[in-house]
């Protein structure tokens, strides 16, 4: 239990950074103190929905392993996290006080939160 608490804590502690980093050096990413509360909400997806959601990936992406080549397998693999890794980051300005503009991911993530 110990040292779950610590892994969560050290996490969200490296969220934290992470996101104001992202505040700071990209001028199309807002952050300010809405940095505590996303990285409360990408620290609980880093920790409960990532592994649900690779492993369902996974499953699904390993009915057609055998059809492809090494270098084929390890493409999937590569985008199946990239995938994951962009639904925790959508959810994570969702539903934080995070504001992403931009001509296509500002669009799109201003839709999708109406």
């Amino acid at each position: 239990m110990k040292s779950w608490l610590i892994r969560a804590v050290s996490l969200y502690v490296f969220n934290v950074v992470v996101l104001l980093l992202i505040g700071l050096l990209m001028r199309s990413v807002s952050v300010g103190w809405d940095a505590l509360w996303a990285a409360v909400i990408l620290t609980l997806a880093t920790l409960a929905l990532k592994p649900v959601l690779l492993k369902a990936f996974r499953g699904a992406a390993s009915k057609s392993a055998s059809s492809r080549t090494k270098v084929g397998e390890k493409i999937v693999q590569y985008v199946l996290v990239f995938v994951v890794e962009l639904i925790v980051w959508v959810l994570t300005v969702l539903l934080s006080g995070v504001d992403v503009r931009g001509w296509f991911w500002g669009y799109v993530l201003r839709r999708c939160s109406c």
